[in-house]
Order: C-alpha cells, then sequence, then structure tokens
C-alpha cells in the first residue's frame, strides 16, 4: 500500500493541529482526487472500446464480404459493427469524460494548493472551507458518481478511515465514498 504524505517539507511554523487539519484535508480530497480520475480514465478506456470495436467490425465486414463475395457475411460484420458504433453513441461518454477530467484536475489543484500550505504558504481556513463547499457542489452536481473506486482506493493507499474534518463541506459524501 501506498502512502499519501510523501512531503518533501512540512513548515516548522505551523502548529500540530494545523497541521493535524491540512492533513485530513488533504485525505479527503486525496481520495475525491484518485476516485475522479479513474472514473476519468474508465469513462475514456469505454469511448475508445466502442469507437474502435465499431471501425473494426465494419472494416472487417467490408473486407470479409468482399473476399467471399457472401453478402451475408458482409451484413453480419458490418451490422454488428454499426450497432457497438450505436451503442457508443447512445452511452455517449464525451460529456462524462470533460466533467471527470474538470473535477479530478479541480481536486489535484486542491492538492497541489494543500501541500503548499503545509510549506508555509498562507491558508486561511474559514476561506478554503467555504470555497471547497462551492467546488464540492459544482462538481456534485456535473459529474457521475465515482463511488465504485472507493474499495480500489482503500486496497491502493493507506489511509485511516476516520478522518475527521473540522467543519467538513459535505460529512455524508465521505461516508458514501468508504462503504
Amino acid at each position: 500500500m501506498k502512502d499519501i504524505f510523501e512531503f518533501n517539507h512540512i513548515d516548522k511554523s505551523l502548529s500540530e493541529s494545523d497541521i493535524d487539519v491540512l492533513k485530513d484535508f488533504y485525505k479527503h480530497y486525496h481520495k475525491k482526487y484518485w476516485c475522479f480520475k479513474r472514473c476519468y480514465k474508465s469513462y475514456k478506456f469505454l469511448d475508445d472500446f466502442f469507437t474502435i470495436t465499431g471501425i473494426s467490425l465494419v472494416a472487417i465486414g467490408t473486407i470479409a464480404g468482399g473476399i467471399t463475395l457472401n453478402p451475408v457475411i458482409l451484413g453480419v460484420i458490418n451490422g454488428a459493427g454499426i450497432i457497438v458504433a450505436g451503442i457508443g453513441k447512445k452511452k455517449n461518454p464525451q460529456r462524462k469524460i470533460e466533467m471527470s477530467k474538470i473535477a479530478f484536475t479541480t481536486y489535484e489543484k486542491v492538492l497541489v494548493e494543500l501541500r503548499s500550505a503545509l510549506r508555509g504558504d498562507e491558508w486561511d481556513k474559514q476561506e478554503f472551507i467555504d470555497r471547497m463547499k462551492l467546488i464540492d457542489e459544482m462538481i456534485i452536481d456535473q459529474t457521475p458518481i465515482s463511488d465504485r473506486f472507493a474499495k480500489k482506493y482503500k486496497k491502493k493507499f493507506s489511509v485511516e478511515e476516520n478522518c475527521v474534518l473540522p467543519q467538513t463541506p459535505f460529512p455524508s459524501t465521505e461516508n458514501n465514498l468508504s462503504k
């Protein structure tokens, strides 16, 4: 299991309580970042799979039908390719890909901000919480659910389950992701 806290420097002027708060926020948003990144990759794979499979079946059907001069082979294989391409278009993963990418890049920026705060940059806790409430609400409303990757996250990273966030923007979100 990997440790998500591979910081090369923590500022000595920060108090232990500030460090704990920043690390708890980091745990929370690292999980969201990782889950949305996996969500993005899975939708990207799904889109590529349907596109490549549909094009391949149509090409194979055309070649096989031309070689054998059998219209049944041409119709069956091309028909299967058109059906696969149609399913891919109906699922329309492009919007999900875009929104998942926006979500994970936004959370990646949050992680950079938290690491910078641990290294000594200015950080206002209340301003951060207010901004994160707004960001979390927008992402929750516009992106596909990434809960299915939470179990994989637990297996990959060694993070305590009970990270207590002070004035957590969405306490129920953390509980839903851990199931």
